[in-house]
């Protein structure tokens, strides 16, 4: 990948995530897509929408639940 791939990710990326931001979720229907359109094999562009979906879900639960 080169760098303008790079960068098209990048801010589609912000785009999903502001708009699930927005809705509550979502993200999935608008990066998913993406990731295959771009080259990535399917089970490769789900792990890493699944890791990018877990990172982000585990950081709400700490801030809720957690003292710390």
């Amino acid at each position: 990948m080169d760098y303008t791939q790079h960068l098209l990710l990048f801010v589609i990326a912000v785009v999903a995530n502001w708009f699930s931001a927005l809705a509550g979720g979502g993200a999935g229907l608008i990066q998913l897509p993406i990731l295959i359109f771009m080259g990535l094999p399917f089970s490769l562009a789900l792990a890493t929408h699944k890791r990018s979906e877990e990172s982000r879900v585990g950081k709400e639960c700490r801030s809720r639940w957690s003292p710390y």
